[in-house]
């Protein structure tokens, strides 16, 4: 077994191990470690070298030929196993087999929910590299929930255990609460209960641009609680991911005409921009240069065919999206 950090580490450095087995109960660390695994691969060649595949819905057979495919233009290749749990017997049997003399050329992720350590199919999975997720207990989560404060800020020990109380130990939650946490005391060094208190009883009546706004400007904290009130309050992931691709197509209509050299004034008019909207959208597209704008579409994609093939939550993908959409770069 290897922890997090250190397989995190190890991703990162482009040095990764042939084989992983991700599983456990708690999905959060699960999906940022396979968050990292896709991010280590070259972007340009992603399409030809990534494949996240899911037991069940994919044949054992797929999956083998995915891995001993060669990768294109680049050292190696990623193929993930998305619910290994629901591979049958003879699928087992197959990746057993293939796990005795694995592809050198591929790094294979092998994800799992729960599962029975005892069968014959785990212990094998169990001597390659492995990571258990599990679920926190209180005190655990409580330590974890101070720790997505620092180093800008601090969340005294009693608003730990008030969000908690309030929240659960489930860690995506937590990190939801935590952003609508960080979003309404921005700038404060300091954060109490009487903060997580007055959080939780902020109104709910979220409108339905309010997250493509966020996304728009790259108020990512503010996405990130407009994204939980949204689900909590059933509103349809496929609608947010529609209104998110609406806002890019907009910008990016914008940003071809800038680019040409046409004002700004001049384009918002050109594409029959309400003058209502036009001045937040012209500030938004600031933000943004074309080839982001080109990548925010590729990702939106991908996340809709994320929340369709279900490998994983609504909450996870949307997340994901979020950061990938509204994060900026970092100088260099």
């Amino acid at each position: 077994m290897k922890d997090y950090y250190t397989i995190k580490k190890e991703i990162e450095s482009g040095k990764p191990d042939p084989v992983y087995f991700l599983f456990g109960e708690e999905p959060f660390f699960l999906d940022y470690l396979e968050r990292a695994l896709i991010e280590s691969v070259d972007s340009d060649t992603r399409d030809f070298n990534c494949d996240i595949l899911t037991a069940g819905e994919n044949d054992i057979s797929t999956i083998l030929e995915r891995a001993a495919e060669f990768p294109m233009m680049a050292e190696r290749r990623l193929v993930i196993i998305r619910q290994a749990q629901r591979l049958t017997k003879s699928g087992r049997d197959r990746l057993v087999e293939y796990l005795k003399n694995p592809a050198e050329t591929t790094c294979l992720a092998v994800r799992a929910g729960k599962i029975d350590k005892r069968q014959t199919f785990y212990k094998v999975l169990l001597r390659q590299t492995w990571f258990e997720s599990k679920p926190l207990y209180e005190n655990q989560a409580i330590e974890w929930v101070k720790k997505l404060f620092q180093p800008e800020s601090t969340l005294s020990h009693e608003a730990a255990v008030l969000l908690v109380e309030q929240t659960g130990t489930s860690l995506w939650t937590l990190f939801h609460e935590a952003e609508k946490l960080k979003s309404y005391a921005w700038g404060r060094k300091e954060l109490t209960a009487d903060d997580v208190g007055r959080v939780s009883g902020m109104s709910r009546n979220i409108k339905p641009w309010e997250l493509s706004d966020a996304v728009g400007s790259r108020e990512l904290h503010r996405a990130l609680s407009i994204l939980k009130i949204s689900l909590d309050e059933g509103r349809s992931p496929a609608g947010m991911i529609m209104d998110l691709t609406r806002r890019f197509f907009i910008l990016a209509k914008l940003r071809a005409l800038i680019d040409q050299g046409i004002s700004a004034r001049q384009a918002a008019q050109q594409i029959s921009l309400n003058p209502y909207f036009s001045r937040l959208y012209l500030k938004q597209v600031e933000g943004y240069t074309m080839e982001e704008l080109k990548s925010g579409f590729e990702m939106l994609c991908r996340a809709d065919l994320q929340l369709k093939t279900g490998g994983m939550t609504p909450l996870t993908v949307l997340t994901l999206l979020l950061v990938s959409l509204a994060r900026r770069k970092k100088l260099n």
